[in-house]
């Protein structure tokens, strides 16, 4: 993953009562680390943009993130 870009997809999966969801879709080598370093980046940079677009998570609310 060192040195090239990865791509990203996020789809708007569900509009339920009291929020959207999202299914965000991201490729990387298959080796351990970058998995770990893949999944670190896109949660990250996830929640910062929600950050910066001023978007709270409310705290009774867990983020939950499935891997298949």
């Amino acid at each position: 993953m060192i040195g090239e870009q990865m791509s990203e997809v996020v789809l708007v999966e569900a509009h339920d009562a009291s929020s959207v969801n999202f299914h965000v879709m991201y490729w990387t080598s298959s080796q351990p680390a970058d998995v770990w370093t893949a999944r670190d980046s896109v949660a990250t940079k996830t929640k910062e943009a929600l950050d910066e677009a001023g978007i709270e998570i409310p705290s009774r609310v867990g983020a939950q993130i499935a891997y298949p």
